[in-house]
C-alpha cells in the first residue's frame, strides 16, 4: 500500500469517505491476490501426492490438467509462473 493511501486511512486527510474507498480498493486487491495464490496451490498440490517420478511428464491426469491450464492462459498471464519459466 502506498504511503499516500496509508495517510488517507490513518489521518482521514481527504475528502469525505475517501478513506473508505482506499480500504475497499486495498481489500479488493488482497482478495484478488488470494484467489491467484489459491489457483497456484490447487495446481501445485497434486504434484506432491503423485507417485510418479516426474508427474509433469509421466502422469496423464496431471499432464491433462497442465494442458488445460495452459490452454486457458492461467499460467502465462500470471507473474508467478512467468518468473519461474
Amino acid at each position: 500500500m502506498s504511503s499516500a493511501s496509508t495517510a488517507v486511512i490513518l489521518h482521514g486527510n481527504a475528502p469525505e469517505r475517501r478513506w473508505q474507498e482506499v480500504v475497499e480498493q486495498r481489500m479488493a486487491a488482497i482478495r484478488s491476490e488470494q484467489e491467484r495464490l489459491a489457483r497456484a496451490e490447487r495446481c501445485l498440490g497434486p504434484f506432491l501426492t503423485c507417485t510418479r517420478g516426474h508427474p509433469a511428464e509421466e502422469c496423464p491426469c496431471l499432464r491433462d490438467g497442465i494442458d488445460r491450464q495452459l490452454d486457458e492462459g492461467a499460467w502465462t498471464s500470471d507473474p508467478l509462473w512467468t518468473k519461474i519459466a
